[in-house]
């Protein structure tokens, strides 16, 4: 690949922001297509809580599960026989596909953290573990701003935690679907409504978690609950703990013979929790530190008998001895039974009562950091490389460390390298062009064949009334 220096450009797809001191700007030529780049002076000191080393790292995993994920649904979708297979779910297309016509990279200013646009992103919290990782953060610090408008406002949290028994043989759909048919039971009814009004209720963050364990899966829930600085936390475990035995009896929840273990079990509730006691319930990974476990579920990977989450099927899947046969199947059933599912429920008027902004997941992945220099433009030609040598982490990496000159070198590294592998990928307008000539042949192709259809089975219609007039003229019928 030939780099060849010039003036900045002015590009209608992104629009290059740069101060003044920082420096001069190039393009660079691949496959016939242009990519640009700028520069800053130098990468800015790093804010996060976790070492640079250490969060790339941990990028780097999250990217690696999700490159896992995308291929799990896209055999999937092969063996559906999509027409096209990575629509089989959205976290297929995720940071993978483009959606406009070069892919940039950018990198904050105030973090020093490099990321793409230009790329599709799910925003799915559920089975993508890059989005996750976003989403979960913001979810936190909303989750945090409760917990201090309780504590200011002369209140509390309580955390409730519910769980019931699960066996291997049940589906996860199922479960959760017994699960939301007794959190319906639970919260109507006069009963319901007393203890609301004695204990000062005033709404509810839920966190909904599953594990997968020896016993098959287990949906369970964290829920801060706002409620009175005087509430009795021991009268309201006994009275919630025989309620939701009840419930869940009549959502089939509950074995028989097994009450007793179910009311000691079942329900545990701590008083006046603070933000880390009820983020730490959700996560023991060492990654995030205990006052951001909450949104950081998804990072489980524990083994132990109690379970651990999904996303380690992911990575037994990747290993070289995987120790689950049916992880692929298992992350599959994960997926379609998650769809549609909210992880972090907030009662109705409560966010506005605390102060927090309603987003979606999906939101908040698209979210960008406003203050940020782009440092490249990269072509489909170049998109591909980087996707065959499955190095989405380590270019943001580079651009992280070294720059838009690191991303010039790695990329002049491995165009070199893959000469001749495969040809230039034309430009968007001219994909555009010959994916409508290919859409007209094919809607051609499918319109001829109707017709011909048609024209069989007319065929067939002819023949048979010839048939049936002959035979009427062998045997005429008698009046």
């Amino acid at each position: 690949m030939s780099l060849k220096s010039s003036n900045l450009l002015d590009h209608d797809l992104y629009s290059i922001q740069h101060s003044a001191e920082n420096g001069t700007g190039s393009t660079a030529q691949a496959g016939g297509l242009l990519v640009y780049y700028t520069e800053s002076s130098s990468p800015p000191p790093s804010k996060s809580a976790l070492s640079p080393d250490n969060s790339r790292d941990l990028r780097a995993e999250r990217y690696m599960l999700q490159a896992v994920a995308r291929e799990v649904f896209v055999a999937d979708g092969n063996k559906k026989k999509l027409q096209y297979p990575a629509n089989r779910h959205r976290t297929a297309k995720c940071l993978h596909v483009r959606i406009a016509e070069n892919v940039g990279i950018k990198r904050s200013i105030e973090h020093n953290k490099a990321f793409y646009v230009g790329l599709s992103i799910c925003g799915n919290s559920w089975t993508c573990p890059v989005c996750a990782a976003k989403v979960q953060e913001r979810r936190r610090l909303e989750i945090a701003q409760a917990f201090a408008y309780a504590y200011g406002s002369d209140r509390k949290m309580i955390m409730v935690t519910f769980t019931f028994p699960h066996y291997s043989f049940q589906t996860l759909s199922d479960l959760l679907s017994r699960q939301s048919e007794a959190y319906k039971r639970l919260r109507s009814g006069k009963a319901w409504e007393k203890t609301k009004g004695r204990i000062g209720f005033g709404g509810l963050i839920r966190s909904l978690e599953v594990t997968l364990g020896d016993n098959g899966w287990h949906p369970h829930t964290h829920e801060a609950w706002l409620v009175s600085k005087n509430a009795d936390v021991t009268r309201l475990r006994e009275e919630v703990a025989k309620r939701w035995l009840n419930v869940c009896k009549k959502a089939g929840l509950v074995p028989k013979g097994k009450e007793s273990a179910f009311l000691e079990h079942s329900v545990k509730i701590t008083d006046n929790c603070d933000t880390s006691e009820y983020l730490a319930k959700h996560d023991s990974s060492k990654h995030w530190g205990a006052d951001r476990e909450l949104a950081k579920a998804n990072s489980k990977t524990s083994r132990s008998i109690k379970g651990f989450h999904p996303f380690a099927l992911l990575a037994d899947i990747a290993s070289e001895e995987p120790a689950r046969p049916d992880a692929a199947q298992r992350w599959l059933e994960y997926a379609d039974a998650m769809k549609g599912r909210a992880q972090i429920f907030w009662s109705k008027g409560l966010k506005d009562e605390v102060g927090v902004k309603e987003k979606t997941d999906e939101e908040i992945a698209h979210e960008q950091e406003d203050k940020a220099d782009s440092l490249a433009l990269l072509t489909a030609h170049q998109w591909r490389i980087i996707l065959r040598y499955k190095a989405r982490a380590e270019i943001l990496n580079i651009a992280e460390r070294e720059g838009a000159a690191g991303i010039q070198r790695w990329l002049a590294d491995h165009e070199e390298s893959t000469q001749g592998d495969y040809s230039d990928v034309a430009p968007m307008s001219d994909q555009r062009a010959e994916f409508k000539k290919a859409k007209a042949i094919i809607t051609k192709r499918a319109r001829l064949k109707r017709e011909a259809e048609i024209d069989q089975s007319l065929n067939d219609i002819l023949d048979k009334a010839k048939a049936d007039f002959a035979l009427a003229s062998a045997f005429p019928s008698y009046s």
